[in-house]
Parts: C-alpha cells; sequence; structure tokens
C-alpha cells in the first residue's frame, strides 16, 4: 500500500482484536474499503500487512490474503512504521517443481523453489510426503516423490511444504503422475570400443568392450553369439546410466561375432540400437606352435648334389 495524497499510508480497518469486518464510510483510502478503526499500514513483499494500532503501542501483523491476525509486535515508535523483519512469522511460498511430472511409482527426484523455506520442512505431494527432503536454502528444496495415492493414479496433484512452525504453502496441481510410454534414445550407437587376448599361450581368448550412449538413465544389456550360432549369450549391468559399457569375455580368438544391444529406463520402456545387429571379428592369438614334419625328410643325391625333401602341417621355412 503506497502513501496517499496527504503523505500518509492508506489504511485499512481492523477491529480491536485485528479481525477485518464488513464495510462502512469510514475506510475511504482503500480500494475495497474495510470498516472498523482507521490505522495506517504497510505492505510488505513477504504477503504480509503491518498495521500500527494507532495508539503508538504495538505493531499488528496480518496476513495479507485474509488478513487474520498473526502477532502483535513491538511498542513502535508512533509517528511510522518500523517492524524487524524477523519478527515477522511469514509462511512458505511454493511457486515452481522441476522437473513437473513423473512416475506414478515415484522415485523421480525434484526440485522445489520458492521463498520462505526453513530447515525441517516437509513436502507433500497431493496427501503424500516426499522422501529424501533437504531444505538446501529458504528458496531451495530437493525431494524425491512418492508414489501417488492410491497406487497407479495419475493426474496432476498440489506440491505443499510445511515449515516446522506449522505454516503451509501450496502450489495447486504442481506436480503431475503420468505414465512414460518413451523408450531411450541411442544418441551414441553401440561400437567395439576395445579388444584384448588374455589366458596363457595356446589358449587365448578375446574379451571385448562394448560402448554406447542414450539419452536417459537406462539399464545396459548385449545378446551376442558366433555368427551363424543357434543362440544369443547375454551380458547386462542393471545399474541406469547414460553412458554404458558391457564387457564381453571368453570369445573364441579370430572369429566372427555379432551383437545386439538394449537399454531399458526405469519404467521398463526398452529400445535396440541399430535396428540390425554389430559385426565384429575377434583378435587372432599369437602362434607359438612349431611346424610339425608330417612326412620326409627323403634325400636323393647326384653325383655332384643332392635333394632333400620333407613336409609339414602348415607352411614353413626350409
Amino acid at each position: 500500500v503506497k502513501p496517499n495524497q496527504r503523505g500518509h499510508y492508506d489504511s485499512i480497518c481492523v477491529t480491536d482484536t485485528g479481525t477485518v469486518v464488513a464495510h462502512d464510510s469510514l475506510c475511504s483510502d482503500v480500494s475495497t474499503p474495510i470498516p472498523g478503526l482507521h490505522h495506517p499500514v504497510e505492505a510488505s513483499a513477504d504477503g504480509l500487512l503491518y498495521v500500527n494500532n494507532g495508539f503508538g503501542e504495538e505493531i499488528w501483523v496480518l496476513d495479507a490474503a485474509d488478513y487474520h491476525l498473526i502477532t502483535a509486535l513491538g511498542d513502535p515508535d508512533p509517528t511510522y512504521l518500523a517492524v524487524e523483519p524477523a519478527q515477522a512469522v511469514v509462511k512458505p511460498v511454493v511457486t515452481a517443481v522441476a522437473p513437473n511430472s513423473g512416475s506414478p511409482a515415484g522415485g523421480d527426484p525434484v526440485i522445489v523453489t520458492g521463498a520462505n523455506f526453513q530447515a525441517g520442512a516437509v513436502v507433500h505431494f497431493g496427501t503424500e510426503p516426499a522422501t529424501g527432503v533437504v531444505v538446501e536454502s529458504s528458496y531451495l528444496i530437493r525431494a524425491v516423490t512418492p508414489a501417488s495415492s492410491p497406487p497407479g493414479t495419475t493426474g496432476a496433484v498440489e506440491v505443499k511444504v510445511e515449515n516446522p512452525d506449522g505454516r503451509t504453502g501450496i502450489l495447486q496441481q504442481g506436480f503431475t503422475y503420468q505414465l512414460d510410454t518413451t523408450a531411450p534414445v541411442f544418441t551414441i550407437p553401440p561400437y567395439v570400443n576395445r579388444q584384448v587376448l588374455v589366458g596363457d599361450p595356446g589358449s587365448e581368448t578375446a574379451t571385448v568392450e562394448v560402448r554406447w550412449q542414450t539419452d536417459e538413465a537406462s539399464t545396459s544389456v548385449v545378446d551376442y553369439r558366433e555368427l551363424g550360432a543357434p543362440a544369443f549369450l547375454q551380458a547386462a549391468d542393471p545399474a541406469l546410466v547414460t553412458d554404458h559399457l558391457v564387457v564381453l569375455t571368453g570369445l573364441a580368438t579370430a572369429t566372427d561375432h555379432e551383437l545386439l544391444a538394449t537399454s531399458a529406463d526405469a519404467h521398463g520402456n526398452a529400445a535396440s540400437a541399430p535396428a540390425t545387429t554389430v559385426l565384429f571379428t575377434t583378435p587372432t592369438a599369437p602362434d607359438v606352435t612349431a611346424p610339425v614334419i608330417t612326412s620326409g625328410p627323403t634325400v636323393s643325391a647326384g653325383t655332384d648334389s643332392a635333394l632333400v625333401q620333407w613336409t609339414t602341417h602348415e607352411p614353413a621355412t626350409s
């Protein structure tokens, strides 16, 4: 409420108990006249009215929404309105929830923003209390959504913050429970990142790293087999991540393989990429076996030369 043309604060009218009553002609200074005794008033950004009771003895603090008396303060100088902000009892204000939608199963991390949050505040989504509530400041709360009530219910609910002093702030339809039907999107398709040989010489197997990335946290599953084999094997990691890594072990060396990568989000929506399988060939193990002579050697002698012949099981020097 701004000072009027006389340099005084505009007024509201209250009873001696601080309760606003019906209209009469004593309250011509306000756009919505409220009758009773005539007192100077100052509006505050915290949603409160500070009213001098007219006798310089105290300030009434009223809720600007419904004008009910919150508390009486001080013994102020009758010539002006002056109230220490710390003396005022304020209620929390909820302005936004991000993200503002999530699964009916709950478990979605959210940030609640607003004003006048106090340490120890609790947060409700509809009738259900949130978990993991952390009041980081007077204007920011982190929380984890509860499951909707009744279980599985979809739709918008109010988000309520209640401070330890019992004062509450409510954002109507602040959060919407909705089913997630969108599967993860592969932002980087699966590829073979690295292949190594493991084991003793002559009995090595191949170990292969498969990587890919998705646009949301999801599981990591790889189905793989030797090309032409009748059935797939599977390696999986249930952790919900966006940067995926699956290690395949015990693969035959120097062999063609194929793989298919799949990711499923927390709500069970799954996607495989690409539409066809990825082909790769495992590395060849070093040859540590000497050639075996399968026949010979035989010698054919001439007058001034001799021919020595033999055969081996693999190409070799002579």
